[in-house]
């Protein structure tokens, strides 16, 4: 499955089961055609329509048997495009339980469980197929990008990451998505750790390299509205594609969101992230965006709801966790805004932006059992254990 899903890093367009050159698919495959009965034998997947008269014609092949993980791929790939990835995991779990283990269906659970925001299962699916198909660069890629979800500002994760890359080059066949995905970490640890140097090389990277399709472009998208060249980003915005997946059209929004973002207008940042949202609910970045575009718009009690209905779908997600206690405070909940924020300060402690951001929302609440906006400041390090001199983002 090309990695691009993962890339755009809210997601940019994929399907499970693109079949790849060069990889084993060591079980029999029927091929089901639209309005046909399956017939046995063959090792063709026949590509049905990816909505629900599609599911609909796999679901009656694989309900008449015997079973075929080949027909659950390529439900879950449907699954997948329909938005309803609980649905494409469970395909992919029915897949595996049917015999030994195959390195293509564990990377596209490994991606489909990424995307659904539970990381360290996906790490474990990509750590898998790597040990059964070592020259599978796409499972290198997805660990490296799994790896930078998880880092929450560790040093050492974005370097094992980073690590992975150069391992999928290594492959025989290196996937194309290798550039995206080293600026997707590059990003991750200059929004974690603050280094303008990986800022610095994202950008020059994609001067002297422009970015090619979607998932490079709304990486670079990103990467110049950080930097404050809006005039760019705006451009490079302008010339993508016009696509038609949920999840390149959401990817897309979410990069105008970020130039919105980073020139101060808040009604483009909202209605961008807006748009990303509805596009691809299940986009952990789309929500952050989402959460802080209500917050920067003042809109405390949305921002608040948003994050609660956020965490739900991503709960291991500690930069909610920090945006929802946040909200909190500007709705005047003190005693729970305090408590998301120790959680997050738990989780994010080795990012020096996030301890620094986390000081500076504690600042503002009063003295633990005084209502909020009572004068007095919070003593800091007590409740969660940050620094008071933390660096600046």
């Amino acid at each position: 499955m090309p990695l691009a899903i993962i890339l755009g890093l809210a997601g940019c367009s994929a399907a499970v089961n693109d079949d790849r050159a060069g990889t084993e698919t060591p079980y029999p495959i029927r091929t089901v055609a639209a309005g046909a009965s399956p017939s046995p034998g063959g090792v063709t997947i026949f590509a049905v329509t990816r909505d629900r008269a599609g599911e609909a014609i796999l679901s009656t092949a694989i309900a008449a048997g015997p079973a075929d993980p080949g027909l659950l791929r390529q439900r879950a790939a449907i699954r997948v495009a329909l938005l309803d990835l609980d649905g494409a995991i469970a395909d992919l779990d029915a897949a595996m339980a049917l015999g030994t283990p195959i390195a293509s269906v564990l990377l596209d659970r490994g991606v489909v469980l990424f995307r659904r925001g539970a990381w360290d299962r996906a790490l474990a699916d990509f750590d898998a197929a790597i040990r059964l198909q070592p020259g599978l660069g796409d499972a290198y890629v997805g660990r490296a990008l799994a790896r930078s979800a998880m880092a929450n500002g560790e040093p050492q994760a974005y370097r094992a990451a980073l690590d992975d890359l150069t391992l999928a080059q290594a492959t025989a066949d290196p996937p194309t998505s290798i550039p995206a995905a080293r600026a997707r970490i590059l990003l991750d640890r200059h929004a974690f750790r603050g280094d303008p140097a990986d800022l610095a090389s994202v950008v020059q990277g994609f001067r002297a390299e422009p970015p090619a399709g979607t998932a490079e472009i709304v990486v670079a998208v990103e990467a110049l509205a950080r930097s404050g060249d809006l005039p760019g980003a705006e451009a490079l915005l302008a010339s993508a594609a016009d696509v038609t997946s949920p999840e390149e059209r959401g990817s897309l929004a979410l990069a105008s969101a970020h130039i919105g973002q980073a020139a101060g207008d808040t009604a483009r940042f909202t209605a961008q992230a807006r748009e990303a949202l509805a596009a691809d609910p299940w986009s952990w970045r789309a929500s952050r965006s989402r959460v802080e575009a209500s917050l920067a718009a003042g809109r405390a009690e949305d921002a608040r709801d948003l994050a609660t209905t956020a965490l739900g779908r991503h709960p291991d997600d500690p930069v909610l966790l920090f945006l929802l206690g946040r909200a909190l405070i500007d709705t005047g909940e003190g005693n729970a805004a305090r408590e998301r924020l120790a959680l997050a300060a738990r989780a994010l402690g080795a990012s020096p932006v996030y301890v620094a951001r986390i000081t500076e929302a504690l600042k503002t609440l009063a003295p633990m059992g005084t209502p909020a906006g009572t004068p007095g400041e919070t003593p800091l390090g007590s409740p969660v254990g940050i620094p008071p001199e933390a660096p600046g983002d």
